[in-house]
């Protein structure tokens, strides 16, 4: 359960099924959602490094996790850009005003954060709903849904979760690999998206559930 009143079954194929509630939400809707393609945990530090960045329409991204040299999950993802993207680099402050550089691009696959994740829902953490985990220029991030703060979990509820496996779904979150990001002058461009992230606000969106950042 999260602390605005909603509920998760979490199944053992680590998909999950929320059963929305109206509490504390501008949208009153309620009921069940549809079944995540694969559900992970994060603190809210992970999400704030990912989430304003994933939900921006004016870059493309996707959420990929992080495989050892076995090709075993290490309970890391990062954000990669998903094309290249053109950016003014932050400088500084001067006379009250931001001061940016020449126009430097950032290559597809540049890594914009890199964060650690859990498969298992913890008080304290929140539910990461991955139904798409790339987000094409022009949209808002909507294949993943960030829920709030987890304030209950219900072991005995977990274990009959993984007694109905549901065979057949397939995971967004695939892939990986990657290594020395080509052409990306890697400091400025943390800076810019720093500058320009913003952060979270401890409220949802009102259609889609999903984070909104100022």
């Amino acid at each position: 359960m999260t602390e605005r009143g909603s509920t998760y079954a979490l199944f053992g194929d680590q998909t999950s099924q929320r059963n929305r509630s109206g509490e504390q939400h501008s949208d009153k809707t309620v009921g069940m959602q549809p079944k995540s393609v694969k559900t992970i945990f994060m603190d809210i530090d992970s999400l704030n490094r990912i989430g304003p960045a994933f939900q921006r329409e004016d870059i493309a991204t996707k959420l990929v996790p992080i495989f050892d040299e076995n090709k075993k999950p290490t309970g890391k993802a990062r954000l990669e850009l998903a094309e290249d993207y053109r950016y003014k680099p932050y400088l500084g402050m001067k006379d009250g005003k931001i001061q940016t550089g020449e126009y430097k691009t950032a290559k597809t696959g540049a890594v914009i954060a890199e964060v650690p994740y859990s498969t298992k829902p913890t008080k304290g953490m929140y539910p990461v709903e991955i139904y798409n985990s790339q987000s094409p220029k022009g949209t808002r991030g909507d294949g993943i849904h960030f829920g709030s703060k987890i304030v209950d979990v219900i072991e005995e509820a977990i274990e009959k979760g993984k007694a109905r496996v549901e065979k057949g779904a397939k995971g967004q979150l695939g892939g990986g690999g990657g290594g020395a990001i080509p052409g990306l002058d890697n400091t400025t461009f943390q800076q810019y998206m720093n500058m320009n992230r913003g952060g979270f606000v401890e409220k949802q969106n009102s259609k889609a559930g999903n984070w909104k950042f100022i």
